[in-house]
């Protein structure tokens, strides 16, 4: 019955401006295929998962390899990253640096959230993230979650956090440590739910 008045009182005010029905008809109808043509945002984007091997490079005091295991689940390669020394990272020193696919740069505005894995040899840390843009523009930043010594631990940046950087057009991500060790990094996604993982 209601829709029925709202259809009515649609018909009479086309009328009304000399639109008759079938134009009345196109507008509906149209409406519907531009609302299912519009593909939803993905649920989850995957930055990098290391399975190619590649796509990862040391910075200073560091040394990185591809390693033939992941954190579980369909993965099934992970990182190595090694320092040989300690102190503060910045963007340049005790990290690791991870480039987008074939060196493509990705929009992740849609998302809430930066995940990655770690496992972490030597004790129980923070960990300092850096995202640059294809500009060139970088922010740094400690990530509030710690890890675990020995166990696969998912960190979380909420990507708010980073400000200063154009997340439209995301290039690189590096991951820092204090401490000299080692450390092994997997799947570096982005999400809007706290529970999303990569498929």
């Amino acid at each position: 019955m209601l829709r029925e008045i709202i259809l009515r009182r649609f018909q009479m005010t086309f009328k009304r401006y000399g639109i008759g029905l079938t134009m009345l008809g196109f507008f509906l109808v149209s409406s519907q295929m531009f609302a299912q043509t519009q593909s939803p945002a993905p649920a989850v984007l995957a930055f990098q998962t290391f399975e190619a091997g590649d796509g990862f490079a040391a910075g200073l005091n560091a040394a990185t390899t591809s390693e033939a295991s992941g954190f579980g689940g369909s993965s099934t390669k992970s990182v190595n990253l090694t320092l040989t020394a300690a102190g503060f990272p910045g963007d340049e020193a005790q990290l690791i640096k991870v480039t987008a696919p074939e060196g493509s740069t990705v929009d992740v505005t849609a998302f809430k959230y930066m995940f990655f894995w770690i496992k972490d040899t030597v004790g129980a840390n923070t960990h300092y993230v850096t995202l640059i843009d294809s500009a060139g523009a970088k922010w740094s930043g400690w990530v509030d979650t710690k890890s675990i010594q020995d166990k696969w631990v998912k960190i979380v940046l909420p990507v708010k956090t980073a400000t200063g950087v154009d997340l439209k057009t995301l290039k690189e991500i590096r991951i820092g440590e204090w401490n000299a060790g080692t450390y092994y990094i997997d799947d570096i996604y982005f999400g809007n739910r706290l529970a999303d993982k990569l498929p």
